[in-house]
């Protein structure tokens, strides 16, 4: 099986998860993967290159959660928790002129192959921010407790719409194309 990241290729990171939105953080770098049941031409537009992208982030009831919105889509929301990553590795703060690499890829569900891909490089501000809440012991500890995660996520779910979560979020990254 073909384990390079393009356009073309199945996607073997998302291992079989449902319909959604996945942050996932590997030695090679920070993924972003939308999987999406056949997604149209607009949505696979909308996650190329040369078009506007933000990301939110924001941590509710312990459960630490990504916000992202593209070019004329919804925003979607992404849970986090490095114990669920499967090759989950220590990320470093970058210098102070450097942010994280975000490698963006629009999967289609139905069958795992990768509709499009693209690079966005974070600021530092953000970045860091990121980093350093991914880092909280309770995100990668030996005591993480799968089941009583997803209870509190679905609390949380249950509490609040994704929009709302937007508007909790108070640490951002917008790329603004010209």
């Amino acid at each position: 099986m073909n384990n390079i990241m393009a356009v073309g290729n199945p996607c073997t990171l998302l291992d079989g998860r449902p319909e959604g939105c996945y942050i996932d953080i590997k030695d090679d770098g920070v993924f972003l993967l939308i999987n999406i049941n056949n997604p149209s031409p607009k949505e696979i537009n909308a996650m190329q290159d040369n078009k506007p992208f933000k990301i939110k982030m924001t941590r509710i009831d312990g459960i630490l959660i990504f916000t992202v919105k593209f070019d004329g889509l919804n925003w979607m929301d992404a849970p986090f928790n490095a114990s669920l990553c499967k090759n989950f590795s220590v990320v470093n703060i970058p210098e102070s002129n450097q942010g994280l690499s975000l490698i963006v890829g629009c999967v289609d569900y139905s069958d795992q192959v990768i509709k499009s891909l693209r690079l966005i490089g974070l600021g530092h501000d953000f970045s860091t921010k990121m980093i350093k809440e991914i880092m909280i012991e309770e995100q990668w500890s030996d005591e993480f407790d799968e089941s009583d995660y997803y209870y509190k996520l679905n609390k949380v779910y249950a509490k609040y719409t994704t929009n709302e979560i937007v508007k909790m979020s108070k640490d951002y990254f917008n790329l603004h194309i010209d």
